[in-house]
């Protein structure tokens, strides 16, 4: 017969029996089902923070086929509706945002070297504000105002920024530090 002890009392009792008779603990354990939910709940959060930072299942480049040979859009969207998002500021730049702000904060980060601070707070607040690039079709300016510049004389001065970011080639094209 299989003894087990009480996790609360320290109690030896018999495995057949499911409450300790001292304490009337049953002792349950995580059992298997629950170690392998929580398994799964890791793996898909996992793959989620891995497509965010990737961006990429996100995009796709259009086929030869397809209205825009330039467009890029997210999955399930027919073609005429990424072309109406082409042509739509807030939409295309709501689209590629994250990617944006990822590879222009590396750029900045990069450029400044250690003169640089962010400001705390989310990263993509930092970069609030955007507008049409003129340097490549399609590419967008995204602006903030959320990093300091270390001074000559020891104090930080608050800087704007301005960075190009081309959403085709998932690019920096211009970076303006103000």
């Amino acid at each position: 017969m299989r003894t087990v002890t009480c996790k609360t009392c320290v109690n030896m009792r018999s495995g057949r029996i499911k409450a300790c008779p001292i304490c009337e603990d049953e002792g349950r354990r995580i059992g298997r089902t629950a170690t392998r939910v929580t398994a799964v709940v890791l793996l898909c959060v996992a793959a989620f923070w891995s497509q965010v930072a990737t961006d990429t299942p996100l995009l796709r480049a259009a086929s030869a086929n397809a209205t825009s040979s330039a467009s890029v859009w997210s999955k399930g969207t027919s073609g005429s509706a990424a072309v109406a998002c082409e042509e739509q500021l807030s939409c295309w730049g709501n689209l590629h945002h994250d990617a944006a702000v990822l590879a222009c904060r590396a750029e900045m980060t990069r450029q400044g070297g250690e003169h640089l601070q962010w400001v705390p707070g989310y990263a993509s607040q930092n970069f609030d504000a955007y507008a049409w690039h003129p340097g490549a079709p399609l590419a967008i300016a995204y602006s903030g105002d959320g990093a300091r510049v270390a001074e000559p004389d020891g104090g930080l001065r608050l800087v704007s920024y301005t960075c190009g970011f081309d959403p085709l080639t998932r690019g920096v094209i211009a970076l303006r530090i103000d």
